[in-house]
């Protein structure tokens, strides 16, 4: 085996590493609703934002 043969085997499986790693990001990130929960929290963010404005709003803080 040549050195050019060995390198293109390792740079293959690292390629193949990476896509079974984003395959599996992806797929955990569904089973667990991983993007569901970050989407929630950040409309909670966003609604609790308003609730301070308008207390502010209203000189009750």
């Amino acid at each position: 085996m040549s050195d050019f043969e060995f390198y293109m085997y390792v740079a293959i499986a690292i390629v193949v590493c990476i896509l079974v790693f984003l395959v599996l990001r992806v797929f955990f990130c569904w089973y667990w609703k991983i993007n569901r929960r970050v989407k929630l929290m950040e409309e909670q963010n966003a609604l609790l934002r308003e609730i301070i404005d308008q207390l502010r709003s209203s000189n009750r803080i």
